[in-house]
């Protein structure tokens, strides 16, 4: 049966509308790298089209498990966005072209957010801590 779910005070409402906008960066940069490396080939590569697609997935399952207050999707979360910091750095300094290096500036700032939101902002602490609360 539906149980109503407890009211959130204005810090817990706080880190749950920007843990949506940061997803919602995530998920976006994430589909914008699927589409411009399939345009950027000239051809659709069935297989990594297929990888990305399941890799897509899977955050958006990493996701799901965070809202529902599981502290190890949120560690896994971070520890692959660290990962992708770091692949990120390395090839910054493997792409020679500006116009190779924007999309992977952009996604090493949209990870660094992430990182920060989930360990470090304190409206979203709040907010996990209410949805372990009412699990």
């Amino acid at each position: 049966m539906y149980t109503e779910e407890p009211e959130m005070n204005e810090l817990e409402t706080k880190g749950k509308i920007q843990t949506l906008r940061v997803f919602a960066s995530v998920l976006l940069s994430s589909l914008f790298i699927l589409v411009t490396y399939q345009i950027a080939l000239g051809e659709i590569d069935e297989k990594k089209l297929i990888q990305q697609l399941i890799r897509f997935g899977l955050t958006v399952l990493l996701m799901v498990f965070i809202f529902k207050g599981k502290e190890w999707a949120k560690n896994i979360f971070t520890f692959l966005f660290v990962l992708g910091i770091l692949n990120g750095l390395w090839f910054l300094f493997k792409i020679y072209t500006l116009e190779g290096k924007i999309p992977i500036i952009f996604l090493i700032i949209i990870y660094s957010i992430a990182i920060h939101h989930l360990n470090f902002s304190e409206s979203f602490k709040a907010y996990f801590k209410h949805l372990k609360k009412n699990q």
